[in-house]
């Protein structure tokens, strides 16, 4: 049975695994994501040599992607990809089958596939996490758009009176920043705390927070 290596890049970290072919979780396992492009080749060649018999190994990233070319127009909240040629840079490193895909549009894929959207032919999908995802599907089938973007909220302007700023936009405002920022201000110091802490508090019944 072939095995894959299958990575969710986001703005904090990395989470891996390696599936069969009937989608069973073999192992799993999470690092913080790099912050350089050298640096994520690095990491992602380290996870992939981790396991043996990899028959191929499937990405979903931040950023306006060609799946088909293994190309990224854009980078999302990392910012150190745009206008890369990204799987042929990879293949370098790893030398089986890579795929690369937006990670809203990976998630849109997988429930339209698997999950709550299997029954459904019309909807919309929103990611939250260190920025907001968005990906647009019709006729049960996931809208990749002209530019690969269609769907995206990310830059939405939610002050109409100071357009040009950007930390009105939608994701800062309701990503990690903009929550980070509400948690400061309710428990009245500066900390830095990731999307996790800041939810293991909350579920540990931290009630500032």
């Amino acid at each position: 049975m072939k095995k894959y290596v299958v990575c969710d890049i986001g703005g904090s970290s990395i989470k891996y695994g390696l599936l069969d072919e009937e989608h069973h979780f073999l192992d799993k396992g999470k690092i913080d994501t790099p912050k350089s492009l050298g640096e994520l080749y690095q990491a992602l060649t380290s996870i992939y040599q981790h396991y043996e018999d990899v028959a191929g190994v499937a990405l979903s990233m931040p950023g306006a992607i060609d799946p088909e070319r293994g190309y990224t127009y854009t980078s999302g909240a990392l910012g150190y990809y745009n206008n890369t040629e990204f799987v042929k840079e990879l293949s370098a490193y790893i030398p089986v089958p890579i795929t690369i895909g937006n990670d809203a549009k990976c998630a849109a894929n997988a429930e339209v596939g698997y999950g709550a959207l299997k029954d459904v032919d019309d909807a919309y999908v929103i990611v939250l996490g260190t920025g907001i995802g968005g990906c647009l599907v019709m006729n049960h089938k996931v809208v990749p758009g002209k530019h690969f973007a269609s769907g995206e909220v990310s830059n939405l302007i939610t002050d109409y009176h100071d357009p040009k700023n950007m930390k009105e936009l939608w994701a800062m405002r309701c990503g990690i920043y903009g929550l980070l920022k509400h948690v400061q201000e309710a428990l009245g110091e500066e900390v830095e705390l990731s999307g996790i802490e800041i939810f293991d508090r909350a579920n540990n019944g931290d009630e500032k927070v």
